[in-house]
């Protein structure tokens, strides 16, 4: 459902801002 995707698209956001570079 898109709501999962949302959630995997914030996740990968936070890991991001967390790992900058990637």
């Amino acid at each position: 459902d898109e709501r999962v995707s949302a959630s995997s698209i914030k996740a990968i956001i936070n890991l991001s801002k967390t790992a900058p570079g990637i």
